[in-house]
């Protein structure tokens, strides 16, 4: 199964001008590749681990402070969980701690050397 990238720099995102830059397409650009490096780390994990079951789709949704970053598996009743949280102001990622909270620590960042990729695993950002 193909999974198809996700496309942020057509999503209307309301993200603050102060960090993300005044033209909002260099941030989303970085978004974009994050969420799909994000994406590539599941299917590789699922097609060497899990090869008849179908990979975890991440999406996003736009919130006032955090991008909530959802898990849906499509296992005929379409589960959708939490698999990460992006703090709006910093670029912070972060673990989910409930639905609509992410824990208190960064586990990386959209702005540093490895795009934030490099604190992720298949299964959402790393533990500390």
């Amino acid at each position: 199964m193909t999974v198809t990238p996700i496309n942020l720099l057509t999503v209307k995102t309301n993200l603050p001008s102060s960090v993300w830059s005044a033209d909002k397409t260099v941030s989303l650009e970085r978004l974009d590749r994050w969420l799909n490096a994000a994406q590539a780390i599941i299917n590789e994990n699922y097609a060497s681990n899990f090869p008849t079951l179908t990979p975890t789709v991440l999406e996003m949704t736009d919130g006032r402070r955090y991008i909530r970053i959802d898990g849906i598996v499509d296992n005929g009743r379409g589960q959708r969980s939490v698999w990460a949280f992006i703090d709006k102001q910093t670029g912070g990622i972060l673990k989910p701690a409930g639905y609509k909270a992410p824990a208190k620590h960064e586990r990386g960042n959209l702005f540093d050397a490895y795009n934030g990729v490099g604190s992720l695993t298949p299964y959402g950002p790393a533990y500390l």
